[in-house]
């Protein structure tokens, strides 16, 4: 195996171990409110559609400032090129994820999203409603305005 490879393993294995710890950190609507394994392409449970959109809306900001200085958004190195995907930019979320997953548990355990907020598919996918998107970029936006993204800090 070379480093590439070692690396993305690694990732992978940690991943896996704190996606399966992740429902402890769920203390509210436990019922309804739990992940099955981490995800992503269809999500299959309300945690990993909430993850999902957040990812999708953290990787098209990242895409956009790389562009808008001039960096191709596709050019990475620990993702896999393919066609229309933007590495750089998903080599980025990484590092950013955990305000994606503390937003997501916030807005389950105060109670702003609810199990109607979600719509299952025939397929077995699971989405956000329209309100439940609505609810969820409220939040983001919110966030963005309150939190110091870098260091997940207050202002």
């Amino acid at each position: 195996m070379n480093d590439t490879e070692t690396i993305m393993g690694l990732e992978g294995s940690c991943a896996k171990a704190y996606f399966s710890i992740f429902n402890r950190l769920i203390r509210a609507q436990k019922e309804d409110f739990f992940v099955s394994g981490q995800t992503k392409r269809p999500p299959l449970d309300p945690v990993n559609a909430v993850l999902s959109f957040l990812y999708t809306i953290m990787t098209s900001s990242y895409a956009s400032a790389l562009e808008s200085v001039g960096l191709d958004s596709c050019c990475g190195f620990y993702h896999s090129f393919r066609s229309g995907r933007r590495s750089l930019a998903c080599a980025l979320v990484e590092e950013a994820r955990c305000i994606a997953e503390r937003l997501t548990l916030t807005l389950i355990d105060l109670r702003k999203l609810n199990i109607g907020d979600f719509e299952k598919q025939e397929s077995g996918a699971v989405y956000l409603t329209k309100d439940g998107k609505k609810k969820v970029l409220t939040a983001w936006q919110e966030n963005k305005r309150t939190t110091d993204t870098l260091t997940g800090g207050e202002d």
